[in-house]
């Protein structure tokens, strides 16, 4: 569980930071928090995804060196996975994780496969990036605006914006919380759902015209 996922964190210097292929909000959210994360732990960090960030969660903070093909040089002591219930959903990272010695494995999905040396499978939060707020405060530490933004993206994302059934008065707390550091939920509204490249808006325009 959690205590586990500290130990690790704490008697290890680097890492790589990992989730499924394609991330969306959930997926990359959670891995940048954790990546700012170990940072503030003082830790060396990459984070490794298959498919990089898409375009529109690119107003995310860069919390971390991101990789988004296998690369030789990358090495790490342990490798940490969140929001991914299958190890072959990490795609192309496989065999770069595979190298690591001590794997990782964070995630909500009831139906995950518990493919780590360590596994914090927790199913009654709302999503990854809840549990990662749960190891901030289990650091002693609260999120900074930027970290609250991957976090908030991330819980989001995965509660269908605070409306599907796993929002518990907890997930509201939390979200509150990440508000308070002064990031907008309007702005991550807009990000996340209203944003639309230049060339979909001309062909929108084509087409109203009629």
């Amino acid at each position: 569980g959690m205590k586990a996922v500290m130990e690790a964190i704490r008697s290890h210097r680097s890492f790589i930071v990992s989730s499924h292929v394609n991330p969306e909000g959930d997926a990359l959210g959670s891995a940048l928090g954790l990546a700012a994360l170990l940072k503030r732990l003082g830790k060396r960090v990459v984070l490794a995804t298959d498919g990089g960030i898409p375009p529109e969660l690119r107003f995310l903070p860069k919390t971390a060196r991101v990789v988004s093909r296998p690369d030789k040089r990358v090495s790490a002591e342990c490798s940490m996975i969140v929001d991914v219930a299958t190890f072959s959903r990490v795609g192309s990272m496989e065999a770069l994780i595979r190298r690591i010695p001590l794997v990782v494995n964070i995630d909500h999905h009831v139906s995950n496969q518990r493919f780590g040396d360590i596994n914090w499978i927790d199913p009654k939060a709302a999503a990854a990036g809840e549990m990662i707020y749960r190891l901030y405060r289990a650091f002693g530490l609260r999120p900074r605006r930027e970290e609250a933004l991957c976090l908030y993206v991330s819980i989001v994302t995965d509660t269908g914006s605070l409306r599907y059934m796993s929002t518990t008065p907890a997930v509201h707390r939390i979200a509150a919380e990440l508000v308070e550091t002064g990031i907008s939920p309007l702005k991550v509204a807009q990000h996340l759902y209203e944003s639309h490249t230049p060339q979909y808006l001309k062909f929108l325009g084509e087409v109203l015209r009629g």
